[in-house]
């Protein structure tokens, strides 16, 4: 998809910003959540957090991008790894 397709569309329509702080998160895995997400700007990280708490980021994206597509490779990956 051309990304300027999709920032035309967002700043057309009157989406809610979401800002979220610093290391802090959107969604977790296993959480149930109805929400589509675009990040109309900056750069997601998805990362896999092990058993023991050790962090291990699978994908960095810059804007704009469909974050379920995102979960969704971090999903398929994560458990290819």
């Amino acid at each position: 998809m051309d990304s300027r397709v999709l920032k035309e569309y967002l700043d057309k329509n009157d989406f809610p910003i979401i800002r979220k702080g610093y290391h802090k998160y959107l969604t977790f895995e296993g959480m149930e959540d109805s929400h589509t997400y675009i990040l109309k700007e900056g750069t997601v990280k998805a990362s896999v957090i092990s058993n023991d708490g050790r962090e291990f980021n699978r994908i960095r994206q810059k804007s704009p991008i469909l974050y379920r597509w995102v979960m969704n490779a971090v999903r398929y990956e994560g458990y290819r790894w």
